[in-house]
C-alpha cells in the first residue's frame, strides 16, 4: 500500500476555515484507505502559530527585564539555525521489531523475505504517531511500548508535510503539536530517553508543567525545548518542576528562566536541587538574573559542560560581576554574550576547555565601550583557551603555579596547551599583551592568532626570546586574516627564529581588494610589506630553528 495522496490546506482560493482542517477530516475526503480507523478520540486540530508568537493576552510580561537584556534575545533566523546545529545529535527514528511478520498476502515483502531482507524489521513511527496518536499495527504498538520513548517534534513535522500542502501564505509557519506530544508522552509507559522540541511551536506554561510532571514520573534523560513562536522575554518555563533524577541533558532556547531558578534554588534548600543529576546545560538567548545562574551551576554537583548562547551575562549583578565556580565543571563555553560587569571563571579545578566569547554590552552611546575585564582563577587543569578576544577583553590570571620571565614572577598555566587569540596588530601595545601572554603558557603547543583589525600595522615587534613556549614547545602556529604589515611579519620572523619544535606555519591571507589608484594613501587600506602571494619564499628565506617546519599559505577565497 503506497503512501497516502498529498492534500493541500490553506491555498490561495480556500476559504477562512480551511486552517481547521484536520487530518482525519481530509483522509476521509479520499477514497477508501484507512476506513477501518477509529478517528474520534485521536483527531486533535493542526493548530498553525505565526512566528511573532500566540496566544499573546494570556502572557503576563515579567518585571525586571532590562532593555539590554530584551534587545540581546532577539530571536532572529541565524540565531535559531546557530543554536539547533549546536545541539547533540537528534535522536534515531527508527524501531527494530524483534520477531514482527511481514504481511504475507504483499508478495513484494515475500521476495524480499526470501532474499533475507525484512522490510519490516526497522519502523518509523511518527507517521503513524501523527495520524493515529500510536503505532496502528498491534505487533509495531507492542514493539513501540516495549522500548524507551525517543520523541523528535521534527518526525511530527515531517510526517504532516508528506500529507498536507500549505497555502503560499502559510508555508513558513510553525504547527502546533503540543496536544499530540502530550497525548503520546501520557500512553507511552516509559523511560523516555529524549524529548527535543526545536521544529514547532513552543507550548503553553500550563501545558509543560503537565509535561514536566510527566517527563518526571517517566524519567526522562534528555531534554531540549527551542522556543520559536512565543515572546522569547516573556514565556516562562516551570521547569523547576522537573526532578528527574535521570535527567543529564538540559538545552533551553528563547525562554526567561528567572523564576524558575529561583524556585529550583529554593527547592533544593528542601530535597536537593531538581536537576541535580545534569551532566550537560545549554542555554541559548535566555533571560535570567547572573547571582541566580551563578548559585544554580555551584549546585549541581554533576554538572561537566555548560554552554551559554547570545545570553546577556550581567543582569542584577553588583559591581563584582558575574561568577562561574564549579568543582566539577569540564567544558565551559561561553559565545556571543555580552556583559557590562566584570566576569570571574573559577575556582574550577576540574575545568580543562575554556570559550570566552564574552564581548562589552552595546550601550546607547557612540564611544566604544571599554574592554570587559575577564578573571580566570584557580583553573589549573586547563588545556584549551579560546575565542579570547584582545580588542574586546582585559584578562587576567590567577594561579597556584609561578614562574619567572624576565625576572619577573608571572601566573603560570602549565596544562595549557591550545590558545586561540584575538588581535589588533596596528595597536601599538596590543603585541607586547601578546608577549606577556604567551608566558603564562609555558607548555603552549597549538597557537592561532587572528588579526581583527584593517589599519596599518607600521610599528616595532616586542622580542620574543623571553617566551618559554616558543622556544621549548610550540608545535603549529596559524595566523589568521594575514594582512603583511610590519609587526605580523616580524612577529612571524621572530617566531620562526626561536621555535624549535615548531611543525607547520599556516598563513591564512585576509581577502582585502588593492587599494583604488585614485586613493593610494587612505588609512584604511593598509600598504602590505609583503603580499600574501610572496609569504612562502619570504619565509622559507628565514632563518628558521625548526629544520622540518613546514610553511603553509592559504590564499584568500576571494576578492
Amino acid at each position: 500500500m503506497g503512501p497516502p495522496p498529498k492534500f493541500e490546506v490553506g491555498g490561495g482560493g480556500s476559504r477562512p476555515g480551511a486552517l481547521e482542517r484536520t487530518p482525519a477530516r481530509a483522509v476521509r475526503a479520499l477514497p477508501p484507505l484507512l476506513e477501518e480507523i477509529d478517528w474520534t478520540p485521536k483527531t486533535p486540530k493542526i493548530q498553525v502559530v505565526d512566528g511573532d508568537g500566540a496566544k499573546l493576552d494570556a502572557l503576563k510580561r515579567t518585571d525586571g527585564l532590562v532593555k539590554e537584556a530584551v534587545d540581546a534575545l532577539k530571536r532572529t533566523d541565524g540565531l535559531v539555525k546557530e543554536a539547533v546545529s549546536s545541539l547533540p545529535p537528534p535522536p534515531g527514528r527508527g524501531i527494530w521489531l524483534d520477531g514482527a511478520q511481514a504481511d504475507n498476502e504483499d508478495p513484494v515483502a515475500l521476495a524480499l523475505k526470501k532474499r533475507g531482507i525484512d522490510p519490516d524489521a526497522r519502523y518509523d513511527p511518527y507517521f503513524d504517531l501523527f495520524m493515529y496518536g500510536r503505532p496502528l499495527k498491534e505487533e509495531r504498538l507492542r514493539a513501540w511500548l516495549r522500548f524507551p520513548l525517543k520523541l523528535h517534534d521534527a518526525g511530527l513535522v515531517e510526517a504532516e508535510r508528506s500529507i498536507i500542502t500549505w497555502g503560499s501564505g502559510l508555508s513558513g509557519r510553525r504547527v502546533d503539536f503540543t496536544s499530540e506530544i502530550t497525548n503520546i508522552l501520557e500512553l507511552h509507559p516509559g523511560p523516555i530517553v529524549c524529548l527535543r522540541i526545536d521544529e514547532s511551536a513552543f507550548p503553553a506554561p500550563e501545558r509543560l508543567r503537565r509535561w514536566a510532571d510527566i517527563l518526571t514520573a517517566k524519567e526522562i534523560q534528555q531534554l531540549i525545548l527551542i522556543n520559536l513562536t512565543r515572546p522569547e522575554e516573556v514565556t516562562q518555563a516551570p521547569l523547576h518542576h522537573l526532578r528527574s533524577r535521570r535527567l543529564t541533558y538540559l538545552a533551553i532556547g528563547f525562554i526567561n528562566i528567572r523564576a524558575c531558578l529561583r524556585l529550583a534554588m529554593e527547592a533544593a534548600k528542601l530535597d536537593g536541587h531538581p536537576w541535580s543529576s545534569l551532566k550537560g546545560l545549554t542555554l541559548t538567548a535566555c533571560a535570567f538574573d547572573g547571582p541566580d545562574l551563578s548559585r544554580t551551576i555551584s549546585n549541581l554537583p554533576g554538572l561537566k559542560n555548560f554552554s551559554m548562547h547570545s545570553c546577556p551575562l550581567s543582569v542584577a549583578c553588583s559591581e563584582d560581576g558575574f561568577h562561574i565556580h564549579s568543582d566539577s565543571l569540564v567544558t565551559l563555553r561561553l559565545w556571543r554574550c555580552t556583559t557590562d560587569h566584570k566576569v570571574t571563571v573559577g575556582p574550577a579545578p576540574a575545568l580543562t576547555h575554556l570559550t570566552l566569547g564574552v564581548a562589552p554590552a552595546p550601550k546607547e552611546v557612540a564611544d566604544p565601550p571599554p574592554l570587559v575585564e575577564i578573571e580566570i582563577t584557580f583553573c589549573s587543569s586547563l588545556n584549551i583557551l579560546d575565542q579570547l578576544d584582545m580588542h574586546q577583553q582585559d584578562i587576567s590570571f590567577i594561579s597556584k603555579s609561578k614562574m619567572k620571565v624576565n625576572f619577573q614572577m608571572v601566573p603560570a598555566l602549565p596544562f595549557l596547551h591550545t590558545l586561540a587569540v584575538a588581535v589588533e596588530m596596528a595597536t601599538t601595545h596590543h603585541g607586547s599583551v601578546l608577549v606577556w601572554l604567551l608566558s603564562c603558557f609555558p607548555n603552549l603547543k597549538v597557537l592561532t592568532v587572528q588579526r581583527v583589525d584593517d589599519g596599518t600595522s607600521d610599528g616595532v615587534c616586542p622580542g620574543v626570546d623571553s617566551v618559554p613556549c616558543l622556544a621549548n614547545s610550540l608545535q603549529h602556529l596559524t595566523i589568521q586574516q594575514f594582512r603583511g604589515g610590519d609587526v605580523e611579519v616580524m612577529f612571524l620572523v621572530h617566531v620562526l627564529d626561536v621555535a624549535r619544535f615548531l611543525s607547520t606555519l599556516t598563513v591564512e591571507a585576509h581577502p582585502m581588494p588593492p587599494p583604488k589608484p585614485q586613493d593610494t594613501t587612505s588609512s584604511a587600506q593598509p600598504h602590505p610589506t609583503l603580499r600574501w602571494q610572496d609569504a612562502a619564499s619570504h619565509f622559507h628565506r628565514c632563518h628558521r630553528a625548526s629544520r622540518h617546519c613546514d610553511i603553509i599559505v592559504v590564499p584568500p577565497t576571494s576578492y
